[in-house]
């Protein structure tokens, strides 16, 4: 919430917007919620994903948060996906 200048509760309610609508899944690890994004089954659907990911990878908002986000984050292999229990990167 500090990265994105926000408070928790209009994250997860965004979140759920989002997971509603299948554009995210979730699963919960004791009192955390960890989120990824779905993969689009249409064809369509992910190459628009995948346009606005690349998009957004040099949008200067996004990088001043990626940013901001890796200083105050232990991991310096952002993001992390979890698939089948197992970590994808």
């Amino acid at each position: 919430a500090d990265t994105l200048e926000t408070n928790d509760p209009k994250i997860s309610r965004h979140l759920a917007y989002l997971r509603r609508a299948g554009l995210v899944a979730a699963r919960r690890d004791g009192k955390w919620m960890h989120y990824r994004i779905n993969e689009p089954a249409d064809r369509h659907a992910g190459q628009i994903l995948a346009s606005t990911l690349d998009l957004l990878a040099s949008d200067p908002v996004m990088t001043r948060d990626r940013e901001r986000l890796m200083k105050v984050c232990c991991s310096p292999d952002l993001p992390v996906q979890i698939r089948d229990g197992r970590e994808a990167r």
